[in-house]
Parts: structure tokens; C-alpha cells; sequence
């Protein structure tokens, strides 16, 4: 049930497989799985006929792994552990949905990022755009040379440090007024991975 041809941890490719979302607690000195959901490729639940010989009730929706991840999440919270940090590969960090319901349940999170995501030190001093006499925006930058400059991969190739509290470059609005819509926004995956 649920096996096709995904991206997978194990061996860190894409293979015929079937995978997993799982949740762990840790104590400090123990860990232990506090739940887990196979994955449902899309695939799998719209071909009624498959889904019937694998006995998966017609109630199963298709979700998303970081949706799942949350599900999982949700039900250890509702069970009344107390979760004093949630750790996610870029899989998960990467969907901003996924870090707004982090940070909408007050959670402090460390999530992986795809290299290709912008990302500013704290928090970006964004501005509206000057106005022109010309038709169309400004070209100047909407962010100002302190805090919320972009991440120099120079500097931070020599400094390596081990973790930084950034913001994601997509995340951010490029206008007050005018939020800027991305992918993301939609909930899905940055890079090409599916769920």
C-alpha cells in the first residue's frame, strides 16, 4: 500500500518505495515514536479501483507529507505532551504553511531550507517603493543595509555557524500593502518534491 516511485531518506534518492511521516518524543535521555501515518501518494487515492484491493476506505483524503506531519503533531500536543521544540528536515522547512503553523501554535522550531531559499537576518526593514514619473516600480531595493540585508554566502561560509535564526526571503511581503503570493503559499513544496 502506498508504494511508488518517491524521494526517500533512507537511501537518499528516489526509489520505488513506501514512506512514512513520523513523530518522536525526546526526553533528553530517551526517544520514543509517538505516532506515524503512511504516506498516500496522490496517485494511489485517486485510482479507486487500487484503493479498494488495498482495503483504504473511500474517507481517506489525499495529504501532504508536512500535513501529515502536523496531524501527528496536533495529536501529541492534544494527548498533552509538551513539545518544547520541533525539528524538521528541509522537506518540512521549506513549506512556509508548515513553519506558519509552527509559529501560530507559539512552537519554537529548527527546520531544514532548501540552499536555494533567500533568507535575511532577522527581520527585513521593509519600505513601499518610490515613486516614479515612469510607468512601473522603482529599482531600487526594498530592504535597508542593517539588520535585514540579504545573507552575504561569503560571510557566512567563513563565519559557519552551526545554526542562525533567519527569515525566509519568500516570506517576507515586498510591499506593506501588497503581499507577495509565491508557491509557497499554496502549501507546496520548494525544490520539486512532492508532499
Amino acid at each position: 500500500m502506498g508504494v511508488a516511485r518517491q524521494y526517500t531518506g533512507t537511501p537518499g534518492r528516489i526509489g520505488n518505495c513506501r514512506v512514512a511521516v513520523t513523530a518522536t518524543l525526546c526526553s533528553g535521555v530517551r526517544a520514543w515514536l509517538s505516532g506515524a501515518a503512511v504516506y498516500l501518494p496522490e496517485e494511489w487515492l485517486t485510482d479507486r479501483a487500487r484503493c479498494k484491493k488495498a482495503r483504504i476506505p473511500t474517507t481517506v483524503v489525499f495529504q501532504k507529507k508536512w500535513e501529515l506531519a502536523l496531524g501527528l503533531l496536533r495529536d501529541a500536543l492534544a494527548a498533552g505532551f509538551e513539545v518544547a521544540a520541533v525539528l524538521a528536515d528541509a522537506g518540512y522547512g521549506d513549506v512556509a504553511a508548515f513553519r506558519a503553523a509552527l509559529h501560530a501554535w507559539h512552537l519554537v522550531c529548527a527546520v531544514g531550507i532548501a540552499s536555494t531559499t533567500s533568507v535575511f537576518r532577522g527581520t527585513p526593514q521593509l519600505q513601499p517603493p518610490t515613486r516614479t514619473d515612469q510607468a512601473g516600480r522603482a529599482a531600487s531595493a526594498s530592504c535597508d543595509a542593517g539588520a535585514g540585508r540579504p545573507a552575504d554566502p561569503g560571510e557566512r561560509a567563513r563565519r559557519r555557524p552551526a545554526a542562525e535564526r533567519v527569515a525566509p526571503g519568500h516570506a517576507a511581503p515586498r510591499h506593506p500593502q501588497a503581499p507577495r503570493r509565491t508557491p509557497h503559499d499554496a502549501g507546496e513544496d520548494h525544490g520539486g518534491n512532492k508532499g
